[in-house]
């Protein structure tokens, strides 16, 4: 009796764990061999061409990472075809070729084909009948085996590409909705009132007022930058001056349609005094935002020269820091959890300072230019002095792409 063993099947019923067997041949190509639980993966015991070796590998060994499945031991002999996630078990990779794996190791009896000489013709037929029964029924198992072994490949393979699909879904997803979060950010920051009609309206509103309304005395005329309308800050007038009360500023404001909120003791009082026919400027985009160094070159030196003209006037400039942008996580869109709401990378966003001017006159405010796109005013305060002199600050802020 001769034994002819088979190699894929030999290496499969000696080896309990799962082996991943690499050897590049003579000419250049590469047999690829993988076993697991005493059965040869069917999609292996293949010769393929270097770069094909290469892909083949990639796919395989991915597949069976995304699986769950143990990973084999690794053994290669000659050179490594070009496989990156062959690379990353580098360490692991043991050099033994298949004489020195299965050294010693007698083949199973279910890797040899048997050759029976010396038998009757009568028990050969007998034999030859159940042989063959038995190889339709092994023929069959192999079928089976194959094909459980297809299918578990083509659900691990749908199951990557489906988790693949998601992953680029989600990422696509992530990425608009930083873009959008940063494009309403840099609206709510440039889509805002012009700072030369802002402040040319807030003074038309104090010299409409003068000094007093209704007796009171006004302190202060505080304009919003978002266009709300200024509020005008009054003070009761001391009781030796006899020339206005409560009911005298609220026929006032009444007269002018004007609500009048009072504090506490009514020593002090405010009306809201509305904007109108004032329009926001469009917004600028992030990449039509200019770099700092041309914010300083063009706004510093202007309040440089300013001041150089204008003894009263003083600013203050602070460096531009990473604006904050939040998006809701896609991955996340049916929870409830705060972890959510997540944060724009800062080199995905842009930055933001703030300008802060103060000066006497109102000549000194009317000389202030800062008409630019990026420049916004928050808020100005012009307070009244004596002999018609105003006390004013006013707080803004700026945007640049870097």
């Amino acid at each position: 009796m001769r034994s002819k063993p088979s190699a894929a099947a030999y290496l499969a019923l000696t080896h309990a764990s799962p082996v991943l067997y690499i050897e590049e041949m003579p000419d250049g190509r590469y047999w690829i061999l993988r076993t697991a639980e005493g059965y040869v993966d069917p999609r292996t015991d293949v010769l393929l061409e270097s770069g094909d070796a290469g892909r083949f590998l990639d796919d395989l060994l991915e597949q069976i990472s995304a699986s769950g499945d143990e990973m084999p031991d690794l053994y290669l002999v000659g050179e490594s075809p070009s496989s990156n996630m062959l690379s990353r078990h580098e360490g692991g990779i043991k050099t033994r070729n298949f004489p020195t794996l299965v050294e010693g190791i007698p083949a199973p009896k279910r890797a040899q084909i048997k050759q029976l000489i010396g038998i009757t013709p009568a028990t050969y037929l007998a034999i030859l009948g159940g042989v063959v029964g038995l190889a339709l029924l092994y023929g069959g198992w192999i079928a089976y085996v194959k094909y459980e072994a297809n299918q578990k490949f083509e659900r691990e393979r749908a199951a990557l590409a489906a988790r693949d699909l998601e992953a680029l879904r989600l990422q696509n997803e992530t990425e608009l909705r930083m873009r959008v979060a940063v494009e309403n950010a840099a609206k709510e920051d440039t889509a805002t009132l012009s700072p030369t009609e802002l402040i040319t309206s807030c003074a038309r509103h104090l010299d409409a007022l003068g000094a007093r309304m209704g007796g009171w005395n006004i302190t202060m005329v505080e304009c919003d930058g978002k266009g709300m309308g200024a509020v005008v800050r009054l003070e009761a007038p001391k009781a030796s001056e006899q020339i206005g009360t409560a009911a005298t500023l609220l026929r006032v404001a009444e007269a002018r349609n004007l609500t009048v909120a009072f504090a506490p003791e009514n020593a002090a009082a405010s009306v809201m005094l509305p904007f109108a026919g004032m329009q926001a400027r469009d917004g600028l985009m992030r990449n039509a935002m200019p770099a700092y160094t041309n914010v300083m070159r063009g706004v510093l030196s202007r309040l440089q020269m300013g001041r150089a003209a204008i003894n009263t006037l003083s600013y203050q400039v602070t460096a531009p820091t990473p604006r904050t942008a939040t998006y809701v996580d896609p991955a996340m869109d049916d929870s409830a959890d705060v972890a959510k709401f997540k944060q724009v990378p800062p080199e995905q966003t842009y930055r933001k300072g703030t300008l802060t001017l103060r000066g006497q006159g109102r000549w000194s405010l009317d000389a202030v230019s800062l008409e630019y796109p990026f420049i916004t005013i928050n808020k100005l305060e012009l307070r009244p002095g004596s002999a018609g002199n105003v006390a004013w600050q006013l707080e803004a802020h700026y945007v640049t792409n870097g």
